[in-house]
């Protein structure tokens, strides 16, 4: 009975005291006056529409004034601004907030998106564009103060910013606590935000290079090599493959260049000679010529050529004849006859000289 009678009593009162009539009929009736930047025949910053509340500009532009809409990038930071009000005089936008939002990766043309919401005031989203004839990108500048600034006094009088640590940063995405915002146009307010451009870093190309010469082999005196290249990779418009031969001594037995823009180039090597050869190649672009690397360079031997017949030349033997074995008086006769027929000859000689 006594909890009962208390807690009656305690709503009677609550009735009776200035402004308590306000706070019962604003829950019951479940009502509220708080809006975010809903007056739309505005003077002030936001123009004929508080709505259009986000506006931007570069960070090193001499004009105090910002600029709604698109912007063309000129410096290495923009600072970005939005706009606050509460149109209700009577009553507070409860736990406003300010979302920003940046886009992700690099392009010539970025839009960031900016949310002001309200628990009792409603929520509304406004954008603001930069574009540049070079890729860019935005990110937070983590080491810039965040100001909100309010009117110092009545009418139309000057901003003045106070640095807040009511934020937070989540990679691309920055949301500041603004608390409870009274209404009223003496309490109009501006958030500033720098932001860093970040300029798209030239992709580090690789060198211009041959990048293999590989062999196939045809039969003992013919091979084709094939050549290939990074072009592509290297940004280069590639003209075609100069092919090198070279003997054991260094000298030159041959030279071919194939006219093509492609990846890879063949040459057909063919020398009839043995020997050790050597094949360099290197390949020829619109930004010069590849230099000569142990990647580009094969050897191959010719072997030597073996005769297809062989012919084998036998000695005729040499034939000799033994005297036949008649004993001694043959022997005998023999020296006679041949010391008759020289003494013959002596005669006729000596009567010849007569």
């Amino acid at each position: 009975m006594r909890r009962l009678f208390f807690a009656t009593t305690a709503t009677f009162i609550s009735l009776l005291l200035p402004g308590g009539a306000m706070a019962m009929t604003s829950v019951v009736s479940g009502t509220t006056s708080a809006a975010l930047n809903s007056n739309t025949a505005s003077s002030s910053y936001g123009g004929a529409n508080e709505a259009n509340f986000l506006r931007i500009k570069n960070s090193n532009s001499p004009n105090p004034g910002f600029t709604s809409g698109t912007i063309d990038i000129n410096s290495d930071a923009v600072l970005l601004q939005a706009f606050v009000s509460n149109s209700s005089s009577s009553e507070m936008a409860r736990n406003v907030g300010l979302t920003i939002t940046l886009p992700a990766g690099f392009s010539t043309r970025q839009t960031i998106t900016a949310t002001l919401r309200s628990d009792n005031a409603g929520s509304l989203s406004d954008s603001a564009t930069m574009v540049d004839s070079q890729p860019f990108g935005l990110a937070f500048d983590q080491s810039a103060q965040v100001y909100v600034a309010h009117r110092s006094g009545t009418g139309d009088n000057d901003y003045v910013n106070d640095a807040t640590g009511n934020y937070r940063i989540n990679g691309n995405v920055m949301s500041i606590d603004l608390g409870d915002w009274t209404g009223g146009q003496n309490q109009q307010g501006l958030v500033t935000v720098r932001i860093n451009v970040l300029r798209n870093p030239a992709p580090v190309l690789p060198a211009f290079a041959c990048t293999g010469l590989s062999r196939s082999s045809i039969d003992n005196n013919r091979s084709t090599f094939t050549a290939n290249s990074n072009g592509q990779a290297a940004g280069v418009n590639i003209s075609g493959y100069t092919f090198t031969v070279k003997d054991a001594a260094g000298r030159v037995v041959d030279t071919n260049t194939v006219n093509t823009s492609a990846q890879s180039a063949a040459y057909n090597f063919n020398q009839s000679n043995s020997g050790t050869y050597t094949v360099t190649a290197v390949a020829n672009s619109d930004k010069g010529a590849t230099a000569v690397t142990n990647v580009c360079t094969q050897s191959v031997t010719v072997p030597a050529v073996l005769s297809s017949s062989t012919t084998t030349t036998t000695p005729t033997p040499t034939t000799t004849h033994a005297l036949p074995n008649t004993g001694a008086g043959d022997v005998l006769g023999i020296f006679s006859g041949v010391s008759a027929f020289g003494a013959a000859g002596h005669y006729a000689v000596r009567r010849f000289r007569r």
